[in-house]
């Protein structure tokens, strides 16, 4: 029909030419198989128009594509839904753009919206909905994704901002990048198994609250290009880490291609890590990054052709050695491989860490394995009693000379081997890295500076002899800084 205005008090599913269309509707326009996030359609009304506006005056569903001739021809004036409806609506445009920028979204909290295209999907600033789902090659979002359930299907890289409770992302190719606002949880939404995935990139995700992974996370280096990929970073930047706390969780990184090549995630344990986990902040709260709920043999975590770092304290300053704990349950297994028949002869280091006996964690022949929950101590009070200990002795420390002397034995705890009886796990820690407790201490000097905020080199070289001493007691525990 080619009409301008139609108003019904049923439902519209005829499909519409004509060059300004108002729809309202009571409860369909189009038709999807349930009013819900992972809806599919079964009536998708065709708009052959320049603009439209969309209403409906109770709680029903919208479905429609463009499928006018010129690109980005069709505005979608306005999407209105009545308050606390939730409703459903579906936009698709198979060979066009979704015209969105000057759309009024009166959608609510309690609305869905999904949107497909098979292009770059150009966002406006959208409401605060319970579900978002978004089908399309890439998005240009101009402000943060807003809703309590997100489901993206992309085919290349992409970078976000959002502020959900619940994701599930998959990129065909290319890398993602999301920084989410909120306590978050990585899971499968969308009943493939999968919650956060690339077959060709790379994963990065910090939550800066808790941060929760349910169900399947894979990354894949498909192409023998001399690049590092199919890297998993994942990071909770304010609170608890869990693995795996219900359901089956897997976390699988693969590099067949270049698995010889560095620049991977840091240089902790080595330069080609590909699964990194971390707990981020520096509070000194109590968090912990918890693997399994010793229950069934559901949760892995699996490198191939990259090594794996856990770090639950790597940034956190506290005067108590157990504000961060890594703790491995019996439903765990944890490897990082070359081929998968090589030698258990790799590397694995258990730093602080105390897994429970039936997990199972394999560093096999090349590949490294770093499991750490060690903190930094660094109480205020205690490096305040140092300062006033070494300002009122370090003229009496003639044996302490300038570290730049040719003739000084001062150690260097910079680069100090660890006794062999600190040493944890089936490899030794390589260096002390106490270089937040000195900087807190006294600000660093440069070479060539005789003084700096009011202290000597020489003073500030008192320091950090009398740190490392403490360092080697046990008094002040240390880390190995991924």
């Amino acid at each position: 029909i080619a009409l301008g205005n139609i108003t019904a008090d049923a439902d519209i599913t005829t499909d519409i030419t004509a060059a300004t269309v108002n729809l309202t509707a009571n409860t369909q326009i189009g038709d999807l198989s349930s009013n819900s996030l992972l809806a599919t359609v079964t009536r998708l009304l065709q708009v052959d128009a320049q603009q439209l506006a969309l209403t409906l005056n109770a709680e029903g569903e919208i479905a429609i594509a463009d499928s006018s001739a010129t690109p980005n021809q069709l505005q979608i004036s306005s999407i209105n839904t009545p308050n606390g409806s939730g409703s459903s609506v579906w936009l698709q445009a198979d060979t066009n753009s979704l015209n969105l920028g000057a759309t009024g979204f009166g959608l609510n909290s309690s609305d869905r919206l999904i949107l497909q295209q098979n292009s770059v999907l150009t966002l406006p600033s959208l409401p605060s909905l319970a579900g978002l789902k978004i089908d399309a090659d890439t998005i240009n979002a101009s402000s943060v994704l807003t809703a309590n359930e997100l489901i993206l299907k992309l085919r290349g890289s992409q970078a976000l901002t959002t502020s959900a409770s619940r994701i599930d992302a998959l990129t065909s190719q290319g890398s993602l990048n999301l920084t989410n606002q909120l306590d978050t949880q990585l899971l499968d939404l969308d009943n493939d198994a999968l919650a956060f995935t690339t077959s060709n990139g790379n994963l990065i995700f910090t939550s800066l609250g808790r941060l929760s992974v349910l169900n399947g996370i894979s990354a894949t280096d498909a192409s023998a290009d001399g690049v590092r990929s199919g890297l998993i970073d994942l990071a909770a930047a304010g609170g608890d880490f869990s693995i795996g706390s219900s359901g089956v969780a897997q976390i699988t990184s693969i590099n067949t291609s270049d698995q010889s090549v560095n620049g991977g995630l840091g240089e902790s344990p080595t330069n080609q890590v590909s699964i990194r986990l971390r707990i981020t902040d520096s509070s000194p709260d109590m968090r912990t990054l918890s693997l399994g709920n010793d229950e069934g043999s559901d949760v892995s975590i699996s490198a191939t052709g990259g090594d794996i770092l856990m770090a639950a304290g790597a940034n956190a300053i506290g005067s108590d050695e157990n504000i961060r704990q890594l703790t491995i349950g019996s439903d765990v297994s944890i490897i990082a491989q070359n081929s998968g028949g090589d030698a258990n002869t790799g590397s694995v280091v258990l730093d602080e860490v105390t897994p429970n006996a039936s997990a199972i964690i394999t560093a096999q022949a090349g590949r490294s394995i770093l499991l750490s929950s060690r903190n930094l101590l660094a109480a205020q009070s205690v490096i305040t009693t140092i300062e006033n200990a070494v300002r009122e002795t370090t003229n009496n420390l003639p044996s302490i000379s300038n570290p730049s002397s040719p003739n000084s034995n001062a150690a260097n705890p910079d680069t100090a081997e660890v006794p062999a009886s600190d040493q944890p796990g089936s490899a030794p820690l390589q260096k002390r890295n106490i270089s937040l407790a000195l900087d807190r201490a006294l600000p660093p000097c440069k070479p060539g500076d005789n003084t700096k905020g009011g202290y000597t080199c020489r003073q500030k070289d008192a320091i950090r002899n009398f740190l490392n001493s403490l360092m080697i007691s046990k008094s002040l525990p240390v880390i190995n800084a991924p």
